[in-house]
């Protein structure tokens, strides 16, 4: 039998309903920082790459900094529940958002990544709220396995890696257009260059794909009835975005794939995860 997570004990789960406020209020200070330092950089025709730190641009990954640390306990709190561990969608949404901005906001103190945080924290803060607020049922797990725990810790941290790349895509596409039309306004002033922009797209699915790979084994080996937990179709479309990227790596280094070509291969695979992740679990746990 399942229950309501965020409303069986309001004493309880008061703890992350502040410290998930927190995560969010913070965010938003973050975007609204981002989006006033982007109308900034567009204004006066500065380029956000060129490696130089703002005092707005510091002050957007010191909110985040912060807010990770709201963010990490609520979605602990969330995971590792009183009833059991529960790996329903909307606390390994709150997790794997989580794992983004971390990476996110890790590699901005090396490359310039921080223009993401356009896409990525409204994402962030709407999924944060609806875990707090929503009151959607969240099915435990009792004795968890090792094998099992593994190919879970693998899926999400591919699933992070993939959706971060995904976002590059999107810029990465944006860019060409902008470039191909010989414009060189607006958003394009606060990417990378894009050939930057474009091997970190192609690191991020790399390291994805190995961890997929592995997560998928694993999962073979220890997940004994895909009917009977109802993975059969999580496993296709996951299978599909496996074939996806595979196909994408050997386009990169056989036929030197690049540009719009790289990025919708990529975008193909993510909604292929997508489908397979979320869409599975936004069936099984909200409409059935």
């Amino acid at each position: 039998m399942t229950h309501s997570f965020f409303f069986d004990s309001t004493r309880e789960n008061m703890p992350l309903i502040v410290t998930g406020t927190i995560a969010i209020a913070l965010y938003t200070c973050a975007f609204i920082l981002q989006i006033a330092r982007a109308r900034r950089l567009v204004t006066t025709g500065v380029t956000g790459a060129d490696g130089v730190r703002d005092p707005q641009q510091k002050a957007v990954l010191a909110c985040v900094a912060v807010a990770l640390i709201a963010h990490l306990y609520t979605s602990v709190g969330q995971v590792f529940t009183g009833r059991g561990i529960s790996f329903a969608l909307m606390p390994i949404s709150v997790a794997i958002f989580f794992l983004i901005n971390t990476i996110v906001a890790v590699g901005s103190v090396r490359q310039p990544l921080d223009s993401l945080y356009l896409l990525l924290l409204p994402a962030t803060i709407a999924v944060t709220a609806i875990s707090l607020w929503s009151g959607i049922e969240t099915p435990v797990i009792h004795g968890l396995s090792t094998g099992l725990a593994a190919h879970i810790l693998m899926s999400i941290v591919a699933y992070s890696l993939m959706t971060i790349a995904a976002l590059q895509a999107l810029f990465l596409a944006y860019q060409n257009r902008q470039l191909h039309q010989h414009r060189a306004t607006g958003l394009l002033r606060l990417l990378p260059p894009l050939q930057t922009l474009e091997n970190l797209m192609f690191a991020l699915v790399a390291t994805g794909f190995v961890l997929l790979t592995f997560a998928l084994l694993i999962g073979f080996a220890f997940v004994e009835d895909f009917l009977a937990q109802h993975l059969a179709h999580k496993t296709v479309f996951s299978l599909v975005a496996w074939v996806v990227y595979a196909t994408l790596l050997w386009g990169r280094f056989k036929k030197g794939w690049r540009g719009r070509t790289a990025a919708a291969w990529t975008l193909g695979g993510f909604c292929a995860l997508m489908l397979g992740f979320w869409g599975s679990k936004f069936v099984l746990e909200v409409l059935v």
